[in-house]
């Protein structure tokens, strides 16, 4: 069984290729004993160690790679004939002309179809496509007697393939040795049932070579060149890149099975070929492998098992080996010869549904070594609509809704199930792919599937009145309806959606909204998409607002993503699960938008204005205008207040900032690089008033007021890291009740003010009653 690596593999073994990776395995070889055996596949030799041939294109554009020996895992056995025998060696074993291992003294003479001795095994010591093999043990070592004759080696893989019944030819002199004629193979392995892994050829091999000692090889052993080829023909399977999306239904795909099932032709009705043999069996005459043998066990179906069992993705092939098959030239019971088409069927078993396939071929697969390509399954459009196995999921491909009914239109019509048919009942999945004809009694027909919890609809664009009628809409947790555009008022109100998918529907409708958005889906909705919706405000003369306050289970929700989303109050306010909001919102007038989002890091605004408690209590600490970090021109009160996630905010373009705007943020520094480790640079304040409690609490290190002319209460409160506090225009006021820096230890503060402050006492700053590390009078900005 082989690996037929992919681009993994190959930038694995190109990084490995290096100058001391040759020099050891140079030492390897001046070390071993005996026999050394390299290993290649017949057409599949790369170029160089660490590239591999491409072996050919699938029909779904997929590359197929070739074969790739692995290290200490790969086991071969190893034949050799140099005497007059009908076996695979006498029991004179002195006189051949190589020395044998202890395994070979056994006596010959078996007869029938058993293995005349036990072959040597050799193993593989490194990984590549041309396979490096010595003796598994001393006791399985093979060394030439030193003498020039040739010595003819037959080698199998894996080891469950046997050498049978040799048959040679005496050359005479000079060779003095005799030629292989022919000689049989027993795969042990069943052939009707193989068990792979995805990539692998679970076929035997054999090679056929002669040799001989050659001087110059005397001290550091002696090289043979193996070339391995597949006697029998291999079919290859892939799937397109398509069905991924279906795995989640699938399951992981089990087991695929061939069936042949012969011809009608002329007078003649042809018999199904047989692929498989409960023991594979060949010999080979003349170059040519007759498989024929009588008494072993033949079938017209082989069974690959995936081991283990995994989902089946594009980039997955599977390989199946199989007894010849001839359909051209077949020679009938009265001697006429005929080409035929026959019928067959693929059948891939995955976990949750089987998919039979049927097809046709008038092609011969017969060719040793030829791995011949199955058409790839493509199970949208191999299959009308498919119905697991659970009798739980139904997904449409293409046709008509109505294809799917029985004739009295009472059940589903469906071969495997019992009776053949499918009750409406036990259905909980109903996928409908784009191109379904949907009419409006299938619609209305919906509500005969009482169990049904998600239904996706891909193509459809309007939903007709009744369509959601009845206990359906508190039965579906997931409704996925990208196309639709249009939805009638009369359908019931859902109340327990889960994931809803309405990304084209623009609720302009009033009343449409609590069809969908109530109290009861408040504690189930988990994601959302309303892609195309342009405000969640009341719109003069459209009554209808739509908020997600207290939404707690909610984690992604999908908006707008070319404009901005005109957000209304408390829009997102209490949405603990919130993770994702894609799309451009507009805060503007939307006070309390994401306030206590404690899950959320990043919201894309529309705008440079963040209102009253927008981000209080919240987690937010990305809040981007054009990619960038907003740099705000007002910023309302509260509005980042108890925000342990802002760190970084440029204030330089502020009219307005109002009380305790950043009150509490703990991690906010002000101006820092992207890292929020680094350290804070200047942080330059543009508002004019600087109101109370601003930077309460925070992280600020340095920050440059360019307008301020007067302090709130508790400004610098509780900032145990400020430095640096620098005003540009005079600040007056009266402060004999208010306390711009608070508790905060101002003998630490380095104090910059502009010559005109004239209440300046040394280091004291009479005006506010407070004494500086050191306080400076200049006029220069800072960064000019």
């Amino acid at each position: 069984m082989k690996k037929f690596m992919y681009c993994a593999c190959v930038a694995a073994l190109a990084t490995a290729c290096t100058n001391e990776d040759l020099i050891q395995e140079n030492e390897a070889i001046k070390s071993s004993k005996g026999i050394t055996f390299e290993a290649s596949i017949a057409n599949e030799t790369p170029a160089t160690r660490g590239e591999m041939i491409v072996g050919g294109i699938s029909e779904s554009g997929n590359k197929l790679w070739n074969f790739f020996w692995y290290a200490e895992q790969d086991r071969i056995n190893v034949y050799a004939l140099n005497e007059d025998v009908n076996f695979v060696y006498p029991d004179l074993a002195a006189t051949a002309g190589v020395s044998m291992p202890t395994q070979w003294s056994q006596a010959c003479g078996l007869a029938g179809y058993e293995e005349a001795v036990t072959a040597p095994i050799y193993k593989a010591t490194k990984s590549a496509a041309s396979g490096q093999f010595t003796a598994k043990d001393d006791a399985n070592l093979i060394a030439f007697k030193g003498t020039n004759d040739n010595v003819d080696f037959i080698a199998t893989y894996p080891t469950t393939t046997k050498v049978w019944n040799v048959k040679s030819t005496y050359l005479g002199w000079p060779e003095n040795r005799h030629k292989i004629t022919e000689f049989g193979l027993v795969i042990e392995k069943p052939n009707a049932v193989q068990n792979v892994t995805y990539n692998q050829v679970d076929a035997p091999m054999y090679s056929k070579t002669t040799a001989s000692s050659q001087k110059g090889y005397e001290s550091v052993g002696e090289k043979v060149q193996l070339d391995f080829v597949r006697p029998f023909p291999v079919l290859r399977f892939g799937s397109v890149a398509g069905n991924n999306d279906y795995n989640k239904y699938l399951g992981k795909l089990q087991s695929i099975s061939v069936e042949t099932k012969g011809a009608e032709n002329g007078e003649y009705t042809l018999p199904a070929t047989a692929i498989g043999r409960e023991m594979a069996d060949a010999r080979q005459t003349d170059g040519s492998w007759v498989s024929d043998v009588l008494g072993i066990g033949q079938t017209n179906k082989v069974t690959v098992n995936i081991t283990p069992a995994a989902n089946w993705n594009s980039d997955n092939v599977v390989f199946m080996s199989i007894m010849p098959v001839q359909r051209k030239g077949i020679v009938q019971a009265d001697e006429t010869k005929v080409d035929f088409e026959e019928d067959y069927v693929v059948t891939y078993d995955y976990a949750n549904v089987t998919l039979a396939k049927p097809l046709k071929s008038s092609a011969d697969w017969n060719v040793e070594h030829r791995i011949y390509g199955i058409k790839d399954l493509d199970i949208a459009k191999d299959f009308k609509y498919i119905v697991t196995k659970d009798l739980e999921t139904l997904i449409i491909f293409s046709g008509n809704y109505s294809d799917i009914y029985t004739s009295d239109k009472k059940a589903i019509k469906w071969e495997s199930a019992t009776d053949g048919k499918v009750a409406f009942g036990s259905i909980k999945n109903i996928v409908v792919e784009k191109g379904v004809t949907v009419t409006t009694t299938d619609f209305q027909n919906l509500n005969q599937f009482t169990a049904l919890e998600s239904l996706e609809m891909k193509g459809v664009e309007s939903i007709p009145a009744y369509t959601f009628d009845g206990a359906l809409t508190s039965t579906i947790t997931k409704l996925i309806l990208p196309e639709v555009t249009s939805i009638d008022k009369n359908n019931n109100v859902f109340s327990a959606l889960v994931n809803l998918d309405l990304s084209k529907y623009g609720f302009t409708v009033p009343g449409i909204e609590t069809k969908f958005f109530n109290e009861n889906v408040k504690n189930t909705l988990v994601t959302l998409d309303i892609e195309a919706v342009k405000s969640l405000r009341p719109i003069f003369s459209v009554d209808r607002t739509i908020a997600f306050t207290d939404y707690t289970k909610l984690e992604s929700v999908v908006l707008n993503n070319t404009e901005g989303v005109a957000l209304t109050t408390a829009a997102f306010k209490n949405c603990t699960s919130l993770k994702t909001v894609t799309g451009i919102v507009n805060i503007a007038n939307a006070p309390n938008a994401f306030e206590g989002t404690t899950a959320l890091s990043t919201v894309n605004v529309a705008n440079t204005i963040i209102p009253n408690y927008a981000f209080w209590k919240s987690t937010v600490k990305n809040v981007k205008l054009n990619g960038e970090q907003v740099a705000p021109t007002e910023v309302g009160e509260y509005a980042f207040k108890n925000n342990t996630g802002i760190y970084k905010m440029d204030l330089s373009q502020t009219t307005k900032i109002g009380k305790d705007a950043f009150s509490g943020a703990s991690n906010f520094k002000g101006m820092v690089d992207n890292d929020i480790s680094k350290d804070a640079t200047v942080l330059t304040v543009g508002a004019e008033t600087i109101n109370q409690g601003i930077f309460y609490g925070t992280a600020i290190k340095y920050v440059q007021f360019e307008n301020a002319t007067t302090l709130g209460d508790k400004v610098f409160g509780n900032c145990s890291s400020l430095k640096h506090v620098k005003f540009l225009k005079v600040v007056t006021g009266d402060y004999t009740t208010v306390s711009p820096f608070g508790t905060t230890t101002t003998e630490n503060i380095d104090l910059f003010v502009l010559p005109a402050q004239s209440d300046i006492n040394g280091n004291t700053w009479e005006l506010i009653g407070k004494g500086f590390k050191s306080i400076t009078k200049e006029i220069t900005k800072w960064g000019e």
